[in-house]
């Protein structure tokens, strides 16, 4: 199918509910993204720069919907890599965690609001396992300033709800860590980097994702629970026993 007919069959798709990526075939995913993007096209006029914005939010959705790309469930470098790129173009949005609940559905997550909007591409590509256990829940499409584009519809999921629950291992270390300390952690397991995803999906000739992740080092997630933390804000200090992130 030609890229003229892709986007024709994605503009007649625009009310239909699109299903869990994780289970179409090559042909199905692509329809997916085109549908999803032609909705969030249709948004940019309710966001500020919203060409920008899209252009941020389209690159990072085409890297984590590729089907060859291993990072399924990586909520927590992908929310990083959409701030820093958004950062990098003048905007403040803010790096978020918190628990989400989606139906029956509850999880642990990380998101970015932009004017107070959620813009979250990772939350359509849950983990991917083969026992209940290492499957994440289904909880819609991505979402574009609020919207969830896999039903074109305001999104059902409900993000940083008040909780006495605790985070999970993995959100709880997002939550302490400062980007830096993201990425050394990261960078020290041999897992891919918040720099590396950066440079995959947008600047793949400059290279300037290490360079933005120690412009924004001391960066830190707003812990989204009214109920734990009811003054949610971005902390900027790092405590003396981790690593310090290199002078500029």
């Amino acid at each position: 199918m030609g890229e003229k007919n892709r986007r024709l069959a994605a503009a007649k798709a625009a009310q239909a509910v699109l299903g869990d990526l994780r289970y179409l075939s090559v042909a199905q995913r692509q329809f997916y993204v085109d549908a999803t993007i032609e909705r969030a096209k249709a948004l940019t006029s309710q966001v500020a720069q919203g060409e920008t914005v899209l252009a941020a939010f389209v690159a990072l959705l085409r890297y984590v919907t590729n089907p060859q790309q291993p990072d399924w469930g990586a909520c927590h470098s992908t929310s990083a890599v959409l701030f820093m790129r958004l950062k990098h173009l003048g905007m403040d949005p803010k790096l978020c965690v918190g628990e989400v609940h989606y139906g029956a559905e509850k999880f642990d997550h990380s998101w970015v609001e932009l004017d107070g909007k959620v813009f979250d591409v990772a939350i359509c590509a849950p983990n991917y396992g083969e026992t209940e256990d290492t499957n994440g829940c289904f909880a819609g499409g991505p979402v574009f300033a609020g919207i969830d584009l896999g039903a074109n519809a305001p999104a059902t999921a409900k993000f940083g709800v008040a909780s006495n629950l605790a985070l999970d291992f993995a959100a709880n270390f997002a939550r302490k860590s400062t980007l830096w300390e993201y990425y050394a952690m990261q960078r020290d397991n041999d897992y891919a980097t918040l720099a590396q995803l950066y440079d995959k999906s947008y600047e793949p000739q400059d290279m300037v994702g290490l360079e933005l992740v120690i412009t924004l080092a001391n960066i830190k997630r707003e812990w989204r629970n009214p109920t734990q933390n009811p003054q949610s804000h971005s902390f900027s200090k790092q405590s003396s026993d981790h690593e310090e992130a290199p002078a500029q």
